[in-house]
């Protein structure tokens, strides 16, 4: 009876000593994952990166990873040759593909999640006589003084985002609410093209995190949601 009592304290010292092991294993995969992505895919930060599953080490022999969880703050993406900051971001990765060191890695998909403050969407979009805001009801206010026939006036519009092909970034749906005090809205023809005036209607964006796609925009009051996409994603080759 004291033999098997032995055994059995043995046997769960081993396997906390495997435990151990293998979370000390993954600790240092997820940095060496995050230093590949940042470094193949020119990152403007280093991404956290959190390799699901357990036990992780039977992952490595079959060399492809169940689940992975990527986030950074800061990202850069750039478009019109300007400039924006990604807030936050997000992703979840599925069916990553590695070699034994780590060096690349091929996910099956991907679905990321990023937050667009509304200074840069300004910045992406706009020029300096408009500024963008939350509008309400999923859209974005654009405000800004345009050329009319009663001269330049100050006012505001609505617009809708949407998402064209090759990760482009549309503006459409323009709705005028607004007008400098005293000018009644209905008076004035031509608005919905002079507010168009103020930004580009459709912006393409580049360097998008780990190759991902554009899938949808969404105003909140907090920013632009941007949800991306992304099958047989090249994380780091």
């Amino acid at each position: 009876m004291r033999a098997w009592h032995k055994l059995t304290i043995a046997l769960v010292i081993l396997a906390g000593l495997l435990v151990a092991a293998d979370r000390f294993a993954v600790g240092v995969a997820d940095d060496k994952v995050a230093e590949q992505i940042q470094s193949r895919k020119g990152l403007s930060a280093k991404p956290d990166v959190s390799i699901q599953g357990f036990p992780f080490l039977t992952q490595v022999l079959a060399k492809k990873l169940d689940s992975v969880n990527l986030s950074a703050d800061g990202l850069e993406v750039s478009g019109g040759g300007k400039t924006a900051t990604l807030q936050t971001f997000t992703a979840h990765i599925t069916g990553v593909r590695v070699n034994s060191s780590f060096s690349s890695a091929t996910a099956d998909s991907a679905d990321g999640t990023a937050l667009l403050s509304y200074a840069d969407v300004t910045s992406l979009i706009g020029n300096k006589d408009a500024a963008v805001a939350y509008g309400g009801n999923g859209k974005i206010k654009i405000e800004g003084k345009v050329d009319t026939i009663l001269g330049k006036v100050a006012g505001s519009a609505t617009a809708r985002l949407t998402v064209g092909s090759g990760d482009t970034i549309k503006v459409g749906d323009i709705s005028v609410n607004a007008l400098g005090t005293g000018v009644d809205v209905g008076s004035v023809p031509g608005l919905n093209e002079a507010f168009s005036a103020l930004f580009a209607t459709s912006q393409k964006l580049s360097g998008l995190p780990v190759g991902l796609s554009l899938e949808s925009v969404e105003p909140t009051p907090e920013g632009v949601v941007i949800h991306f996409t992304g099958h047989d994603v090249d994380l780091a080759g």
